[in-house]
Protein backbone atom coordinates (compact mmCIF):
# COMPACT_ATOMS: atom_id res chain seq x y z
CA UNK A 1 0.00 0.00 0.00
CA UNK A 2 1.71 3.31 -0.83
CA UNK A 3 1.57 5.85 1.50
CA UNK A 4 -0.52 8.67 -0.29
CA UNK A 5 -3.67 6.03 -0.05
CA UNK A 6 -3.13 6.35 3.39
CA UNK A 7 -4.34 9.12 6.09
CA UNK A 8 -1.90 8.00 8.84
CA UNK A 9 1.58 6.28 9.18
CA UNK A 10 2.12 3.44 10.49
CA UNK A 11 1.78 3.16 14.36
CA UNK A 12 4.41 2.93 16.41
CA UNK A 13 3.98 0.73 18.79
CA UNK A 14 2.64 -1.88 16.21
CA UNK A 15 6.64 -1.23 14.46
CA UNK A 16 7.95 -1.84 17.76
CA UNK A 17 6.67 -4.76 18.42
CA UNK A 18 7.72 -6.17 14.71
CA UNK A 19 11.16 -5.09 14.94
CA UNK A 20 11.18 -6.98 18.40
CA UNK A 21 9.75 -9.85 16.75
CA UNK A 22 12.49 -9.72 14.05
CA UNK A 23 15.20 -9.91 16.22
CA UNK A 24 13.99 -13.07 17.94
CA UNK A 25 14.10 -14.62 14.71
CA UNK A 26 16.11 -16.88 11.87
CA UNK A 27 15.10 -15.23 8.32
CA UNK A 28 18.33 -16.64 6.62
CA UNK A 29 17.02 -15.83 3.10
CA UNK A 30 16.02 -12.31 4.42
CA UNK A 31 12.47 -12.47 3.60
CA UNK A 32 11.69 -9.89 6.15
CA UNK A 33 14.72 -7.60 4.57
CA UNK A 34 12.59 -4.26 3.72
CA UNK A 35 11.28 -4.18 8.00
CA UNK A 36 13.43 -1.50 9.15
CA UNK A 37 13.33 1.67 11.10
CA UNK A 38 13.96 3.68 8.56
CA UNK A 39 11.34 2.84 6.57
CA UNK A 40 7.29 3.26 7.57
CA UNK A 41 6.35 -0.33 8.44
CA UNK A 42 3.28 -0.02 6.83
CA UNK A 43 5.42 -0.12 4.03
CA UNK A 44 7.19 -3.19 4.44
CA UNK A 45 6.61 -6.11 2.42
CA UNK A 46 3.89 -9.13 3.98
CA UNK A 47 2.65 -6.13 6.07
CA UNK A 48 -1.25 -4.78 5.80
CA UNK A 49 -2.37 -1.57 7.73
CA UNK A 50 -5.83 0.22 7.86
CA UNK A 51 -5.98 3.40 6.00
CA UNK A 52 -7.20 5.70 7.93
CA UNK A 53 -5.57 4.45 11.70
CA UNK A 54 -2.55 2.86 10.26
CA UNK A 55 -2.74 -0.29 12.81
CA UNK A 56 -1.68 -3.40 11.33
CA UNK A 57 -4.64 -5.34 10.50
CA UNK A 58 -2.43 -8.36 8.83
CA UNK A 59 0.61 -10.03 8.42
CA UNK A 60 2.17 -13.16 5.99
CA UNK A 61 4.69 -14.66 8.41
CA UNK A 62 3.88 -18.01 6.82
CA UNK A 63 7.43 -20.80 6.52
CA UNK A 64 6.19 -21.46 2.76
CA UNK A 65 7.81 -19.65 0.46
CA UNK A 66 4.75 -17.85 -1.38
CA UNK A 67 4.49 -14.99 -4.55
CA UNK A 68 5.23 -11.80 -3.01
CA UNK A 69 2.37 -10.23 -4.30
CA UNK A 70 -0.20 -12.49 -2.35
CA UNK A 71 -1.75 -10.87 0.85
CA UNK A 72 -3.17 -12.52 3.39
CA UNK A 73 -5.31 -10.90 6.07
CA UNK A 74 -3.87 -13.06 8.65
CA UNK A 75 -1.34 -13.79 10.92
CA UNK A 76 0.49 -17.08 10.24
CA UNK A 77 3.56 -18.36 11.30
CA UNK A 78 1.73 -21.81 11.70
CA UNK A 79 4.57 -25.04 12.09
CA UNK A 80 7.42 -22.52 12.63
CA UNK A 81 8.40 -24.25 15.99
CA UNK A 82 8.88 -21.09 17.62
CA UNK A 83 9.03 -23.59 21.47
CA UNK A 84 9.21 -20.03 23.28
CA UNK A 85 5.90 -18.72 25.70
CA UNK A 86 2.81 -17.09 24.21
CA UNK A 87 4.20 -14.02 22.16
CA UNK A 88 3.60 -10.54 23.67
CA UNK A 89 4.44 -8.71 20.18
CA UNK A 90 0.87 -10.47 19.04
CA UNK A 91 -0.61 -7.56 21.19
CA UNK A 92 -2.00 -5.95 18.22
CA UNK A 93 -5.40 -4.47 18.37
CA UNK A 94 -6.35 -4.60 14.88
CA UNK A 95 -5.61 -8.02 13.86
CA UNK A 96 -8.76 -10.39 12.63
CA UNK A 97 -6.77 -13.57 12.49
CA UNK A 98 -3.82 -15.70 14.41
CA UNK A 99 -3.03 -18.74 13.32
CA UNK A 100 -0.12 -20.42 15.65
CA UNK A 101 -1.28 -24.16 15.75
CA UNK A 102 1.71 -25.73 15.98
CA UNK A 103 4.60 -24.11 17.03
CA UNK A 104 5.59 -25.39 20.54
CA UNK A 105 4.15 -22.61 22.49
CA UNK A 106 4.52 -22.79 26.27
CA UNK A 107 2.77 -21.40 29.21
CA UNK A 108 -0.38 -19.88 29.57
CA UNK A 109 -3.18 -18.11 27.16
CA UNK A 110 -3.03 -14.61 28.04
CA UNK A 111 -5.58 -12.29 29.20
CA UNK A 112 -4.69 -9.76 26.68
CA UNK A 113 -5.98 -11.73 24.20
CA UNK A 114 -9.35 -10.55 24.72
CA UNK A 115 -8.33 -7.05 24.07
CA UNK A 116 -8.13 -8.10 19.95
CA UNK A 117 -11.81 -6.99 19.42
CA UNK A 118 -11.41 -7.25 15.73
CA UNK A 119 -10.39 -11.42 15.49
CA UNK A 120 -12.09 -13.28 14.15
CA UNK A 121 -10.20 -16.64 14.02
CA UNK A 122 -8.00 -17.78 16.92
CA UNK A 123 -6.08 -21.28 16.54
CA UNK A 124 -3.43 -22.04 19.11
CA UNK A 125 -4.33 -25.82 18.77
CA UNK A 126 -1.40 -28.53 18.90
CA UNK A 127 1.16 -26.34 21.01
CA UNK A 128 2.36 -26.99 24.68
CA UNK A 129 -0.12 -24.59 26.54
CA UNK A 130 -0.96 -24.98 29.74
CA UNK A 131 -3.63 -23.99 32.07
CA UNK A 132 -6.87 -22.38 31.99
CA UNK A 133 -8.55 -20.54 28.96
CA UNK A 134 -8.75 -17.14 30.33
CA UNK A 135 -12.72 -15.73 30.61
CA UNK A 136 -11.70 -12.66 28.80
CA UNK A 137 -11.63 -14.43 25.62
CA UNK A 138 -15.77 -14.50 25.54
CA UNK A 139 -14.88 -10.63 25.06
CA UNK A 140 -13.95 -11.47 21.45
CA UNK A 141 -17.85 -11.02 19.88
CA UNK A 142 -16.08 -10.99 16.38
CA UNK A 143 -14.83 -14.29 16.69
CA UNK A 144 -15.95 -17.18 14.28
CA UNK A 145 -13.26 -19.77 14.78
CA UNK A 146 -11.64 -21.02 18.36
CA UNK A 147 -9.23 -23.55 18.08
CA UNK A 148 -7.56 -24.52 21.25
CA UNK A 149 -7.52 -28.28 21.07
CA UNK A 150 -4.68 -30.24 21.45
CA UNK A 151 -2.64 -28.67 24.34
CA UNK A 152 -2.49 -29.44 28.06
CA UNK A 153 -5.15 -27.30 29.08
CA UNK A 154 -7.41 -27.49 32.14
CA UNK A 155 -9.78 -25.95 34.32
CA UNK A 156 -13.46 -24.65 34.09
CA UNK A 157 -15.60 -23.63 31.08
CA UNK A 158 -18.17 -21.37 32.51
CA UNK A 159 -20.84 -19.38 30.39
CA UNK A 160 -18.71 -16.28 30.32
CA UNK A 161 -15.95 -17.99 28.12
CA UNK A 162 -18.59 -17.79 25.64
CA UNK A 163 -21.01 -14.83 27.02
CA UNK A 164 -20.76 -13.04 24.18
CA UNK A 165 -19.47 -15.01 21.16
CA UNK A 166 -22.27 -14.61 18.97
CA UNK A 167 -20.46 -15.44 15.65
CA UNK A 168 -18.87 -18.55 16.98
CA UNK A 169 -19.16 -21.36 14.67
CA UNK A 170 -16.40 -23.81 14.91
CA UNK A 171 -14.86 -24.51 18.09
CA UNK A 172 -11.91 -26.97 18.66
CA UNK A 173 -11.08 -28.01 22.52
CA UNK A 174 -9.75 -31.57 21.69
CA UNK A 175 -7.58 -33.29 23.76
CA UNK A 176 -8.21 -31.51 26.76
CA UNK A 177 -9.26 -31.69 30.70
CA UNK A 178 -11.83 -29.18 30.88
CA UNK A 179 -14.88 -28.98 32.83
CA UNK A 180 -17.74 -27.90 31.68
CA UNK A 181 -19.63 -25.41 34.61
CA UNK A 182 -22.43 -24.03 33.16
CA UNK A 183 -26.23 -24.30 33.70
CA UNK A 184 -28.08 -26.85 32.10
CA UNK A 185 -30.72 -24.20 31.34
CA UNK A 186 -28.36 -21.56 29.52
CA UNK A 187 -28.99 -21.15 25.84
CA UNK A 188 -25.70 -19.25 24.24
CA UNK A 189 -26.33 -16.81 21.75
CA UNK A 190 -24.23 -18.75 18.72
CA UNK A 191 -24.71 -21.99 16.81
CA UNK A 192 -21.87 -24.01 15.94
CA UNK A 193 -21.20 -25.69 12.52
CA UNK A 194 -18.46 -27.56 13.67
CA UNK A 195 -17.21 -28.67 17.52
CA UNK A 196 -14.79 -31.03 18.04
CA UNK A 197 -14.41 -32.66 21.46
CA UNK A 198 -12.31 -36.07 20.69
CA UNK A 199 -9.83 -36.89 23.70
CA UNK A 200 -11.67 -34.64 25.96
CA UNK A 201 -12.39 -35.59 29.43
CA UNK A 202 -15.84 -35.00 29.71
CA UNK A 203 -16.46 -37.67 32.82
CA UNK A 204 -19.74 -39.35 32.06
CA UNK A 205 -22.23 -36.78 30.67
CA UNK A 206 -22.60 -35.08 27.01
CA UNK A 207 -22.40 -31.17 28.03
CA UNK A 208 -25.40 -29.51 27.98
CA UNK A 209 -24.30 -27.07 25.59
CA UNK A 210 -24.44 -29.34 23.13
CA UNK A 211 -27.84 -30.28 23.36
CA UNK A 212 -28.55 -26.26 22.58
CA UNK A 213 -27.14 -26.62 18.92
CA UNK A 214 -29.10 -27.48 15.60
CA UNK A 215 -26.84 -25.98 13.25
CA UNK A 216 -23.98 -28.68 13.64
CA UNK A 217 -22.30 -29.83 10.50
CA UNK A 218 -19.46 -31.68 11.87
CA UNK A 219 -19.35 -33.31 15.43
CA UNK A 220 -16.07 -35.28 16.51
CA UNK A 221 -17.03 -36.22 20.51
CA UNK A 222 -15.09 -39.81 20.13
CA UNK A 223 -12.75 -40.58 23.42
CA UNK A 224 -14.20 -38.69 25.85
CA UNK A 225 -15.46 -41.08 28.19
CA UNK A 226 -18.82 -40.13 28.42
CA UNK A 227 -21.52 -43.30 29.12
CA UNK A 228 -24.44 -41.44 28.91
CA UNK A 229 -26.44 -39.44 26.39
CA UNK A 230 -29.72 -38.01 27.00
CA UNK A 231 -32.06 -40.03 24.64
CA UNK A 232 -34.70 -37.45 24.57
CA UNK A 233 -32.37 -34.98 23.23
CA UNK A 234 -29.72 -36.86 21.19
CA UNK A 235 -32.06 -37.41 18.04
CA UNK A 236 -32.45 -33.84 17.46
CA UNK A 237 -28.79 -32.95 18.09
CA UNK A 238 -27.52 -35.22 15.80
CA UNK A 239 -30.85 -35.10 13.41
CA UNK A 240 -28.84 -32.19 11.24
CA UNK A 241 -24.95 -33.07 11.29
CA UNK A 242 -23.40 -34.13 8.37
CA UNK A 243 -19.99 -35.75 10.26
CA UNK A 244 -20.67 -37.35 13.13
CA UNK A 245 -17.82 -39.32 15.30
CA UNK A 246 -18.81 -40.70 18.63
CA UNK A 247 -16.18 -43.06 18.86
CA UNK A 248 -14.87 -45.23 21.61
CA UNK A 249 -17.22 -44.71 24.61
CA UNK A 250 -18.98 -46.85 27.06
CA UNK A 251 -22.41 -45.34 25.74
CA UNK A 252 -25.49 -47.49 26.79
CA UNK A 253 -28.67 -46.28 24.69
CA UNK A 254 -31.48 -47.22 22.56
CA UNK A 255 -30.86 -45.27 19.58
CA UNK A 256 -33.47 -47.15 17.37
CA UNK A 257 -35.39 -43.65 17.12
CA UNK A 258 -32.54 -41.77 15.68
CA UNK A 259 -32.97 -40.35 12.22
CA UNK A 260 -29.42 -39.83 10.81
CA UNK A 261 -29.03 -37.29 7.78
CA UNK A 262 -24.85 -37.97 8.38
CA UNK A 263 -22.45 -38.36 5.77
CA UNK A 264 -20.07 -40.19 7.92
CA UNK A 265 -21.45 -41.98 11.18
CA UNK A 266 -18.71 -43.34 12.99
CA UNK A 267 -20.78 -45.16 16.54
CA UNK A 268 -18.38 -47.65 17.00
CA UNK A 269 -17.12 -49.14 20.21
CA UNK A 270 -20.12 -48.77 22.66
CA UNK A 271 -23.30 -50.16 23.98
CA UNK A 272 -25.75 -48.79 21.93
CA UNK A 273 -28.89 -51.21 21.46
CA UNK A 274 -32.00 -51.77 19.86
CA UNK A 275 -32.25 -51.80 16.24
CA UNK A 276 -29.61 -49.56 13.69
CA UNK A 277 -30.55 -45.94 13.45
CA UNK A 278 -32.28 -45.28 10.00
CA UNK A 279 -29.41 -43.81 7.92
CA UNK A 280 -29.47 -41.32 4.71
CA UNK A 281 -29.38 -41.85 1.24
CA UNK A 282 -26.57 -39.79 1.30
CA UNK A 283 -24.47 -41.65 3.73
CA UNK A 284 -20.87 -42.53 2.45
CA UNK A 285 -19.20 -44.36 5.88
CA UNK A 286 -21.70 -45.89 8.44
CA UNK A 287 -19.50 -47.77 11.12
CA UNK A 288 -21.56 -49.35 14.04
CA UNK A 289 -18.89 -51.86 15.13
CA UNK A 290 -18.59 -53.21 18.28
CA UNK A 291 -21.90 -52.38 19.91
CA UNK A 292 -24.94 -54.05 20.91
CA UNK A 293 -27.70 -53.61 18.03
CA UNK A 294 -30.04 -56.35 17.15
CA UNK A 295 -32.59 -57.27 15.04
CA UNK A 296 -32.21 -57.58 11.24
CA UNK A 297 -30.66 -55.92 8.17
CA UNK A 298 -32.36 -52.23 7.45
CA UNK A 299 -35.13 -52.98 5.37
CA UNK A 300 -33.53 -49.21 3.71
CA UNK A 301 -30.53 -50.85 2.41
CA UNK A 302 -32.02 -50.51 -1.03
CA UNK A 303 -31.63 -46.68 -1.06
CA UNK A 304 -27.91 -46.93 0.08
CA UNK A 305 -26.21 -46.09 -3.33
CA UNK A 306 -23.94 -43.48 -2.38
CA UNK A 307 -22.28 -45.52 0.68
CA UNK A 308 -18.78 -46.32 0.42
CA UNK A 309 -18.31 -48.18 3.44
CA UNK A 310 -20.23 -50.16 6.21
CA UNK A 311 -19.14 -51.65 9.04
CA UNK A 312 -21.42 -53.65 11.54
CA UNK A 313 -18.98 -55.80 12.90
CA UNK A 314 -19.56 -57.55 16.86
CA UNK A 315 -23.17 -56.89 17.43
CA UNK A 316 -26.41 -59.32 17.64
CA UNK A 317 -28.05 -58.33 14.72
CA UNK A 318 -29.74 -61.50 13.16
CA UNK A 319 -31.71 -62.74 10.22
CA UNK A 320 -30.74 -63.30 6.76
CA UNK A 321 -29.21 -60.44 4.03
CA UNK A 322 -31.14 -59.23 0.98
CA UNK A 323 -30.64 -61.56 -1.86
CA UNK A 324 -28.91 -59.24 -4.49
CA UNK A 325 -26.95 -55.81 -3.25
CA UNK A 326 -24.93 -55.56 -6.53
CA UNK A 327 -27.30 -52.55 -7.28
CA UNK A 328 -24.79 -50.65 -5.22
CA UNK A 329 -22.08 -49.92 -7.22
CA UNK A 330 -20.81 -47.42 -4.75
CA UNK A 331 -19.86 -49.80 -1.50
CA UNK A 332 -16.36 -50.68 -1.74
CA UNK A 333 -16.39 -51.85 1.78
CA UNK A 334 -18.21 -54.97 3.48
CA UNK A 335 -18.06 -56.45 7.74
CA UNK A 336 -20.14 -58.23 8.87
CA UNK A 337 -17.87 -59.82 11.11
CA UNK A 338 -19.30 -61.89 14.84
CA UNK A 339 -22.85 -61.50 14.11
CA UNK A 340 -25.78 -63.60 13.85
CA UNK A 341 -26.68 -63.63 10.48
CA UNK A 342 -27.92 -66.81 8.45
CA UNK A 343 -29.18 -67.99 4.94
CA UNK A 344 -27.17 -67.42 1.47
CA UNK A 345 -24.29 -65.12 1.02
CA UNK A 346 -26.43 -62.57 -1.18
CA UNK A 347 -24.74 -61.15 -4.77
CA UNK A 348 -22.22 -58.92 -3.76
CA UNK A 349 -21.84 -55.40 -4.80
CA UNK A 350 -19.65 -54.94 -7.97
CA UNK A 351 -16.92 -52.92 -7.36
CA UNK A 352 -16.17 -54.46 -3.71
CA UNK A 353 -12.91 -54.55 -2.28
CA UNK A 354 -13.21 -56.00 1.08
CA UNK A 355 -15.99 -58.64 2.49
CA UNK A 356 -15.78 -59.68 5.31
CA UNK A 357 -18.61 -61.97 6.50
CA UNK A 358 -16.55 -64.66 9.23
CA UNK A 359 -18.05 -65.65 12.23
CA UNK A 360 -21.81 -65.89 11.51
CA UNK A 361 -24.67 -68.81 10.25
CA UNK A 362 -24.21 -68.49 6.59
CA UNK A 363 -25.09 -71.81 5.13
CA UNK A 364 -25.20 -71.83 1.19
CA UNK A 365 -22.31 -72.54 -1.56
CA UNK A 366 -19.75 -70.35 -2.24
CA UNK A 367 -21.54 -68.34 -5.38
CA UNK A 368 -19.07 -68.23 -8.68
CA UNK A 369 -20.45 -64.84 -8.65
CA UNK A 370 -17.24 -63.59 -6.40
CA UNK A 371 -14.92 -64.23 -9.53
CA UNK A 372 -16.44 -61.06 -11.44
CA UNK A 373 -15.19 -59.05 -8.67
CA UNK A 374 -12.34 -57.60 -10.35
CA UNK A 375 -11.31 -55.45 -7.28
CA UNK A 376 -11.14 -57.50 -4.63
CA UNK A 377 -8.34 -57.15 -2.40
CA UNK A 378 -9.72 -59.47 0.65
CA UNK A 379 -12.08 -62.12 1.67
CA UNK A 380 -13.12 -63.80 4.42
CA UNK A 381 -16.13 -66.12 4.77
CA UNK A 382 -14.38 -68.15 7.77
CA UNK A 383 -16.44 -69.51 10.32
CA UNK A 384 -19.66 -69.86 8.95
CA UNK A 385 -21.62 -73.01 7.66
CA UNK A 386 -20.90 -72.68 4.10
CA UNK A 387 -20.71 -76.21 1.89
CA UNK A 388 -19.60 -77.02 -1.36
CA UNK A 389 -16.26 -76.93 -3.11
CA UNK A 390 -14.13 -73.81 -3.65
CA UNK A 391 -15.03 -72.35 -7.31
CA UNK A 392 -12.25 -72.74 -9.51
CA UNK A 393 -12.29 -69.25 -11.04
CA UNK A 394 -11.34 -67.50 -8.17
CA UNK A 395 -8.01 -66.58 -9.66
CA UNK A 396 -9.85 -64.62 -12.18
CA UNK A 397 -10.03 -62.05 -9.51
CA UNK A 398 -7.33 -59.26 -10.94
CA UNK A 399 -6.38 -57.88 -7.45
CA UNK A 400 -5.72 -61.08 -5.74
CA UNK A 401 -2.74 -61.39 -7.77
CA UNK A 402 -1.76 -57.91 -8.87
CA UNK A 403 -0.09 -54.86 -7.37
CA UNK A 404 -2.78 -52.80 -7.54
CA UNK A 405 -3.60 -50.95 -3.81
CA UNK A 406 -7.21 -50.00 -5.06
CA UNK A 407 -8.86 -47.50 -2.47
CA UNK A 408 -7.79 -46.43 0.53
CA UNK A 409 -10.87 -46.94 1.80
CA UNK A 410 -9.79 -50.48 3.67
CA UNK A 411 -7.31 -48.29 5.59
CA UNK A 412 -10.00 -46.11 7.15
CA UNK A 413 -9.39 -48.45 10.36
CA UNK A 414 -6.23 -49.44 10.57
CA UNK A 415 -7.03 -53.37 10.13
CA UNK A 416 -4.69 -56.34 10.35
CA UNK A 417 -5.54 -59.41 8.12
CA UNK A 418 -3.27 -62.69 7.95
CA UNK A 419 -3.75 -65.35 5.10
CA UNK A 420 -5.66 -68.19 6.32
CA UNK A 421 -6.17 -71.30 4.16
CA UNK A 422 -5.21 -73.76 6.32
CA UNK A 423 -7.79 -76.73 6.05
CA UNK A 424 -6.80 -80.44 5.55
CA UNK A 425 -2.99 -79.71 6.05
CA UNK A 426 -2.03 -79.39 2.72
CA UNK A 427 0.86 -77.33 1.78
CA UNK A 428 0.55 -74.17 -0.56
CA UNK A 429 2.42 -72.16 -2.93
CA UNK A 430 2.96 -68.81 -1.28
CA UNK A 431 1.86 -65.78 -3.61
CA UNK A 432 3.52 -62.75 -2.27
CA UNK A 433 1.00 -60.56 -4.03
CA UNK A 434 -1.48 -62.56 -2.46
CA UNK A 435 -3.95 -60.15 -0.33
CA UNK A 436 -6.37 -62.34 1.87
CA UNK A 437 -8.70 -65.28 1.39
CA UNK A 438 -10.05 -66.96 4.54
CA UNK A 439 -12.49 -69.56 4.00
CA UNK A 440 -11.54 -71.85 7.28
CA UNK A 441 -13.69 -73.20 9.69
CA UNK A 442 -16.29 -73.78 7.22
CA UNK A 443 -17.79 -77.19 5.57
CA UNK A 444 -16.21 -76.82 2.65
CA UNK A 445 -15.51 -80.17 0.43
CA UNK A 446 -13.13 -81.20 -2.56
CA UNK A 447 -10.20 -79.86 -3.57
CA UNK A 448 -8.26 -76.73 -3.64
CA UNK A 449 -7.62 -75.36 -6.57
CA UNK A 450 -3.91 -75.46 -7.27
CA UNK A 451 -3.70 -71.61 -8.83
CA UNK A 452 -4.59 -70.72 -5.11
Amino acid sequence: MSSNQRVVQCNEKDQGKLLLFKQGINDPINRLSSWSSEHDCCEWKRVQCHNTIGRITSLDLNSNVYDESARFKVLDPSQNNFNSEFPQWLNLPNLESIRLRGNQLRGSIPNWLGNLSSLMELDIGSNLLTGNLPESVGQLFNLFTLFVGNNSLSGALSEKHFYNLSQLSNLDLSGSDFEFHMDANWIPSFQLGGIYLSNTVLRSKLPALLYTQSSVGTSDISSTGISSIGEDKFPSFVAGIEYLYLSNYSISADISNVILSTSVTCLDHNNFTGKLPSISAMADVFDVSHNSFSGGFPNSWVNWTELLYIDMESNKLTGELPPDMSTLTELLFINLKNNEFSGKIPRMPPNSEMLILKSNQFECNILPQLCNLSALHILNFSHNKLSGSIPQCLHKIANMVSGENGSSWYSFREMTFNLVMKEQGLKYRYIGLLRTIDLSANNLSGEIPEII
